[in-house]
């Protein structure tokens, strides 16, 4: 199994109980009209995106691996499955499927199963939402353990502190990675922080991709 314990610890500290949908999610959904239909979320931790869904009238389903993550969830538990998204994916024909700063928390190998394992749950037309990816001019990408080209892991300190692997992703690796689908958009976001940290980057993509039709 590919999911990375320390995801346990920290939903057991409560440190990850996010309430509110996250606003890309919300954008990107009414810009590419993702609003009908089935909806499947990857990493969607304690659901902090389903009360957007139920309210647009999406059938949601919610996968994760941290049973800590689930068992405190506010909602309905039926709506979710416990798993590791990098070796299945429960269901198929979904609309739309999403994960925010989720699947990025993989390393290359695992990204490549859950993107093909994703390109085959869609339907044809189907959506994929990518968010908050990390990017490779992420202050973070030159630190850590390296796990391959585009992985770290080993944080001892800092936003990744004790959250097991993290890959950051450049315009050409998306680009491969993304190679099945169309890619409807591509846009990373860059922001200098000078304090505590003087020049300081965090750098996040967001993808949105959609299966071709046969």
């Amino acid at each position: 199994m590919s999911f990375s314990p320390e995801w346990n610890q920290i939903y057991q500290q409560g440190r990850q109980h996010t309430k509110w949908p996250w606003s890309d999610v919300i954008s990107l959904c009414h810009r590419f009209g993702c609003l009908q239909g089935s909806v499947l979320e990857l990493g969607c931790g304690t659901g902090a995106n389903v009360s957007f869904f139920h309210s647009i009238g999406m059938c949601y389903k919610g996968m994760d691996a941290s049973l800590d993550a689930l068992g405190a969830t506010p909602h309905d538990k039926r709506l979710f499955v416990a798993g590791d998204f990098t070796t299945y994916i429960p269901g198929k024909d979904y609309d739309l499927i999403i994960d925010r700063a989720a699947v990025t928390h993989n390393s290359t190998v695992d990204i490549h199963n859950t993107l093909d394992l994703i390109y085959d749950a869609l339907k044809p037309g189907g959506y994929y939402l990518a968010i908050d990816w990390f990017g490779t001019q992420h202050s973070e990408f030159a630190r850590g353990n390296v796990v391959d080209i585009n992985t770290r892991n080993g944080y001892t300190k800092g936003q990744f502190k004790g959250v097991g692997n993290v890959h950051f992703s450049s315009y050409t690796h998306l680009q491969k990675l993304f190679n099945r689908f169309s890619i409807e958009l591509m846009e990373q976001k860059v922001v200098t922080r000078f304090v505590p940290d003087e020049d300081y980057r965090v750098a996040t993509w967001n993808v949105v991709a959609r299966k071709v039709f046969p």
